[in-house]
């Protein structure tokens, strides 16, 4: 099977926004085992802002509308799509509730991420149709504890060049002054990605963590590969997040999606965004909807947002 490459990466779209669709060779199986689930959500408002509770959490409600455009002169039946909902668990969120305008089942795979399904509507000639997705997370200020598998989150992976010498060198500089803490070496990197790279505003491809040192340059995923491939060559675990950044129940647009990177210290997965200036705090702001790692796992494969197998074109708004 083959995966073309997604001509807006972590959007899922098109360049900001156009129609696109991701073209796959034979249909994918939603992965056996799952705990699927049949829901239909009533016409309503999100709301405003988020429920608060007494144990330091929020109740956050997102909407997100995903249309469905043929682009041909005759009929198309319906063809299966799967997308990331936001993710059962992280540090900071659990998945509440995920319900949808038309019919849809969802799961989740090996590492968490809430992989949704829809058999798009049949589409009439040139004809449009849209589905709505509502979810519901529980986002707590202060991380929940969580241990991680030895070894996990620590390897190089492509985009996340860990063994780069440059990368190994810059990081061991940033050990000197902080040889015992891990808390102040996590500080030190995201101070040093902060100050001396250069945001260069979307790009269209993703570049890695050696192209950010590099350049000294980088949109909001190259900053957060460079914070993690440089926590992993201090032997500490750290992954790259993709989802919204959000201060109130919202339908964020697409092209506000955002990459982050946790780090783990002190028994928790701690937020560490270099490059809009967040450090361990404020964690309950980022919804998550994909924890990131350059492996195919189940029918989403390498996809940044969403997947689908038909001619229909998928736009996420």
């Amino acid at each position: 099977m083959t995966w073309p490459m997604d001509p807006a990466r972590r959007h899922g779209l098109g360049r900001l926004g156009a129609f696109a669709a991701i073209a796959l060779g034979p249909a994918l199986t939603p992965a056996r085992g799952w705990a699927a689930t049949l829901a239909q959500t009533a016409d309503g408002p999100v709301g405003s802002s988020g429920d608060s509770s007494g144990d330091g959490t929020l109740l956050r409600r997102l909407r997100f509308d995903i249309q469905c455009h043929n682009p041909t002169g005759s009929p198309l039946a319906a063809q299966p799509l799967w997308a990331y909902g936001p993710a059962s668990r992280t540090g900071h969120q659990s998945l509440v509730e995920a319900s949808s305008s038309w019919p849809m089942t969802h799961g989740t795979d090996a590492l968490g991420n809430t992989v949704l399904h829809w058999q798009t509507p049949p589409l009439p000639p040139h004809g449009l149709r849209a589905i709505r997705l509502d979810v519901a997370v529980r986002m707590a200020r202060q991380p929940a504890p969580q241990a991680v598998e030895p070894g996990a989150w620590l390897q190089a992976e492509r985009h996340i060049e860990r063994d780069d010498p440059a990368i190994v060198a810059l990081a061991a500089e940033l050990r000197q002054a902080h040889p015992r803490d891990a808390r102040a070496r996590v500080e030190a990197i995201y101070t040093w990605v902060r100050t001396h790279l250069n945001y260069a505003g979307y790009l269209p491809n993703d570049l890695g963590a050696s192209h950010a040192l590099r350049e000294r340059s980088g949109d909001c995923t190259e900053y957060a590969y460079l914070v993690v491939a440089l926590c992993r060559a201090l032997g500490l675990p750290a992954r790259a997040l993709g989802g919204f950044v959000v201060d109130q129940d919202d339908a964020p647009a697409s092209v506000a999606y955002h990459n982050w990177a946790e780090v783990h210290v002190d028994g928790a997965w701690r937020l560490v965004d270099a490059q809009k200036e967040a450090l361990f705090d404020g964690g309950e702001r980022y919804v998550a909807l994909r924890l990131i790692r350059d492996q195919a796992l189940g029918p989403m494969g390498l996809a940044h947002r969403f997947v689908t197998d038909g001619p229909a074109q998928i736009r996420w708004r």
